[in-house]
């Protein structure tokens, strides 16, 4: 007997559940059933694939997660997806990060649902070029240290907002990546490229754009075109700054760490939309006075440098809430510190203070005060203004155990950690 539209709906309701028991209800109704069963797709290679490559028979439980619209599949190193990737129809969002896949299927590009792709750390032999026939991908995460080169396909993936290829040997950036004009975030670190070309002042949309570890030689002038650009990292790039970089507005977040600095690039200082500045691990010894035109910061990081001193101008930072100056050679810091009053962290360890500078103890805000492995003897019992203080670090000093005691008893709602 022919089984009836409304029978063959009920099941496949059923069927395609993300609810272990409606699956197995299912499977139980398709048991003596030939019609019903020949409306269950062939999940084994799936299974196989990515949940146990032993398995003989498909369970519930795994057509259940096969269901679902978010699907991780890392805890089972797949090494050649099978063709049945195709039944994923619901799927959108795939991870498939940490496993052995050198390609992908051609039935990749009927998952006509999916929107974020994650494949890092997979031995891809060459960029996948099927990810660019998804129709609706907007995330796309993938690495692999034999990738040499993007597909000009990449140009089909109109749809993309989020696309990082990290980790590879790709030296040249096509014309086709640029021709992506919904990309928000593109991520770019640890590859081989050196030049940032004009191109890139075609991507106006960009948000965030992310190039550590790249031994860039250029970067284009046509970066000054990218207007909604709120952040952008050129850690370890050693690359001097386009003087167009002025020209980004609404930049927020600059991290120029780990590069060989030995003065600021007057650029940063016009930057007046900062609110984070990654300066760590240059060969900083002083800040410009034009420092203090960055009135709207909030964090400034200037660990691992050179300074013996900071400018008075720092105190014109005013919304400054956290600071990092660890690894320097400062001995003091300068009377226009106590204007830092929204200041709630400050990080100075392993520098070469002998005393607390007392310009710390007007900060009403500050919450944690981190200055272990320097010089410290005593502590004064003015550390006691410190009223919201809730973290104190005093490890790798010369203080004596009375000391510490005291300082517990002055500031009894803060954590003192001491050696």
């Amino acid at each position: 007997m022919t089984i009836t539209t409304q029978t063959k709906q009920n099941f496949l309701q059923l069927l395609q559940s993300t609810q272990e028991q409606n699956v197995a209800l299912a499977l139980q109704m398709a048991q003596n059933n030939a019609q019903l069963q020949a409306l269950i797709p062939n999940y084994l290679p799936l299974v196989q694939c990515f949940i146990n490559r032993e398995a003989t028979q498909v369970e519930a439980s795994h057509i259940a997660r096969f269901n679902h619209t978010v699907l991780e599949f890392t805890d089972h190193p797949a090494i050649q997806i099978p063709k049945e990737i195709a039944l994923l129809q619901h799927v959108e969002e795939l991870m498939m990060y940490d496993n052995l896949l050198t390609c992908l299927p051609v039935e990749m590009s009927q998952l006509i649902q999916l929107k974020k792709l994650n494949l890092f750390h997979n031995p891809f032999k060459e960029f996948p070029r099927v990810v660019c026939q998804i129709p609706h991908l907007e995330w796309l995460y993938i690495s692999s240290k034999e990738i040499s080169s993007l597909s000009t396909d990449i140009a089909q993936m109109q749809a993309l907002r989020w696309f990082s290829i990290v980790n590879t040997q790709v030296s040249d950036l096509p014309p086709e990546l640029f021709q992506l004009h919904q990309l928000q975030e593109l991520l770019l670190s640890n590859n081989k490229i050196e030049v940032l070309p004009d191109a890139i002042g075609q991507l106006t949309g960009l948000k965030r754009l992310v190039l550590a570890d790249n031994p860039l030689t250029n970067i284009s002038n046509e970066i000054g075109k990218l207007k909604n650009l709120e952040y952008l990292n050129l850690e370890n790039t050693q690359v001097d700054l386009p003087p167009t970089l002025v020209e980004l507005d609404r930049l927020e977040i600059l991290d120029l760490s780990q590069n060989v600095f030995a003065e600021l690039p007057w650029q940063v200082s016009e930057l007046s939309g900062l609110r984070l500045l990654i300066l760590g691990r240059n060969k900083l010894t002083q800040l410009p006075d034009t420092i203090s035109k960055l009135q709207g910061l909030q964090e400034l990081y200037l660990n691992m440098n050179n300074f013996t001193f900071l400018p008075d101008s720092i105190g014109d930072l005013i919304n400054l809430k956290v600071l990092f100056v660890p690894g320097n050679k400062l001995t003091t810091l300068p009377k226009s510190f106590k204007n830092l009053q929204q200041l709630e962290m400050l990080q100075m360890d392993s520098n070469q203070l002998k005393y607390i500078p007392p310009e710390v103890f007007m900060l009403q805000n500050l919450k944690d005060l981190i200055i272990r492995d320097n010089q410290l003897v005593r502590i004064p019992e003015e550390i006691k203004q410190l009223k919201k203080l809730e973290s104190l670090y005093l490890e790798k000093n010369h203080l004596p155990t009375e000391v510490i005691l005291q300082v517990r008893q002055w500031l009894p709602h803060c954590a003192v950690h001491a050696n």
